[in-house]
């Protein structure tokens, strides 16, 4: 039987680092927290993708409609450029289960990750068993003088 292809819906993510003076370098023994605080924006704004500040997440909708494809890019322009990314488990809300970097890996595949023209790709492959679930991420990227930083968002895939 052959598989059906599912439509790749694509989003653009741009995080904004506003207080240049809050940047954190890594390694940083001087403050508490090794991540840089930034905004985020979202485009297009059709709600399949969403951002919640308060979580600290982006929530995924309609997983059923197929994968979605990131497009992260930072903001100054020229001033900051992502890195690289790294997919971590992550406990959901509710569940004393943490969830398995196999699942992770399935949901999350290396293969498809590209920098480019200061624009980071990756695919959320949305796979049916990671309905409700959480998944955190590390932005890895360095600033125009070669300092490297860390943001720590997560993802969360909604059970509708």
């Amino acid at each position: 039987m052959k598989k059906t292809k599912r439509k790749v819906y694509k989003v653009s993510v741009t995080f904004t680092v506003t207080k240049p003076k809050r940047f954190s370098a890594v390694p940083n023994k001087k403050r508490r927290t090794h991540y840089t605080p930034c905004e985020v924006s979202l485009s297009p704004a059709t709600g399949r993708v969403t951002w919640d500040s308060g979580a600290n997440a982006f929530s995924v909708r309609e997983c059923s409609k197929g994968p979605i494809e990131f497009n992260i890019s930072m903001a100054p322009k020229g001033g900051y450029f992502p890195a690289g990314i790294a997919f971590v488990p992550k406990r959901s809300p509710g569940s004393p289960r943490l969830l398995g970097l196999g699942a992770v890996r399935a949901n999350f595949q290396a293969e498809p990750v590209v920098i480019e023209n200061g624009v980071l790709t990756f695919t959320d492959d949305c796979v049916s068993n990671t309905y409700g679930k959480w998944f955190e991420f590390y932005l890895f990227f360095q600033r125009n003088d070669g300092e490297q930083g860390i943001i720590d968002p997560g993802i969360q895939h909604q059970a509708f």
